[in-house]
């Protein structure tokens, strides 16, 4: 189901935390104060009624058949949301940038990080999108590299270590 979930990563001298409502993410030093916001001010985050209409469908459909109807209630009491998660999750590099992941709304259904990542420098300004691999997850960012999870045609999850070129 579409809604807004809680990221949380560590990196610098504190933390990064949002709560995905909008783009914005707040970074906190040690004592848990504001230092900086992140945000991409022009991402369209508009929640159309057809997609949330697939999402309601793709979850009746990845129900099984006793859970359907359970399923089709649980999904009619939900409150209705007017936007779309701001990112799916970030991860913050050795040399302190940010890199945001959106997630992939493009395939019915698609409910998890996409391959475009938004980077954001240690002073907060937005530096671009990099593309990454399809079936590929970062899970560590160093300064010439990138490691990851890369999840082969029959759902292997395989570890592969990509270039990077700053």
């Amino acid at each position: 189901m579409i809604g807004w979930d809680f990221s949380f990563a560590m990196g610098g001298a504190g933390f990064f935390m949002g709560t995905q409502e909008r783009f914005e993410i707040g970074e906190y030093d040690a004592n848990g104060e504001l230092r900086r916001l992140f945000r991409l001010p022009d991402a369209d985050l508009t929640l159309s009624a057809e997609v949330l209409q697939q999402a309601l469908d793709q979850s009746v459909r990845n129900a099984d058949e006793v859970s359907r109807g359970q399923e089709r209630a649980f999904a009619a009491d939900l409150p209705r949301r007017n936007t779309l998660p701001g990112y799916d999750k970030f991860l913050v590099d050795e040399t302190g940038y940010l890199w945001v992941c959106t997630r992939d709304y493009s395939a019915p259904g698609q409910m998890r990080c996409g391959s475009e990542w938004h980077v954001f420098d240690p002073s907060g300004s937005w530096l671009g999108a990099v593309a990454m691999p399809a079936d590929f997850e970062p899970t560590y960012i160093g300064e010439e590299w990138v490691l990851g999870l890369h999840i082969d045609d029959l759902d292997v999850p395989r570890i592969r270590l990509h270039g990077l070129i700053r």
